[in-house]
């Protein structure tokens, strides 16, 4: 299963990846005062970043969301209280619709950030890669890479955390004070 924070990490170095590749040589102009507010995207606009994330699997990992979220909070109150767990079940049950409908406003807005991003010929080019041989290839190998990462990241962070507090405690110390 497809944690949250896997969903975003794939979603964001998809798009990364994608607009690398599907990035052309002319020069970006620079925003004129005026455009800082952008304006709605179009339609269409829409459309291409909602198949881009279809595209990149972004549908599936927030597919997976509510579900996971409602079978923690049933195996964790079903773990306090083993005798609620039928009636925890059905109540779940009969929830999960209401929480299932939130998934499209989301995607929604997903999409309308994307479209605000990128223009609709850029939408289409991403689109373009992740249906092209080499945009198939990269989908395959995905989850193993953001899996890899993710364990990356962890080990990261831990080194970090032990690195900070030592430096801090060091400066700390210099400034007379015991940390």
């Amino acid at each position: 299963m497809i944690s949250p924070i896997k969903a975003a990490l794939a979603a964001a170095l998809a798009m990364q990846c994608a607009g690398a590749l599907a990035a052309d040589s002319s020069p970006t102009p620079a925003p004129s005062p005026a455009a800082a507010t952008p304006a709605p995207p179009s339609p269409s606009a829409l459309q291409a970043a909602a198949s881009v994330l279809e595209l990149t699997g972004t549908r599936k990992s927030l597919d997976l969301v509510v579900p996971s979220m409602l079978a923690e909070l049933e195996r964790r109150f079903g773990l306090t209280r083993p005798e609620i767990k039928d009636t925890l079940h059905q109540a779940v049950a009969a929830v999960t619709p209401e929480f299932a409908k939130t998934e499209q406003a989301m995607l929604n807005g997903a999409a309308n950030s994307l479209a605000t991003q990128l223009s609709e010929a850029e939408l289409k080019d991403v689109a373009a890669f992740y249906q092209s041989a080499s945009g198939k290839k990269f989908r395959e190998f995905e989850p193993a890479l953001l899996s890899e990462i993710s364990g990356n990241v962890l080990k990261w962070r831990q080194a970090l955390s032990v690195s900070m507090l030592a430096r801090v405690r060091e400066e700390m110390k210099k400034k007379g004070v015991d940390f």
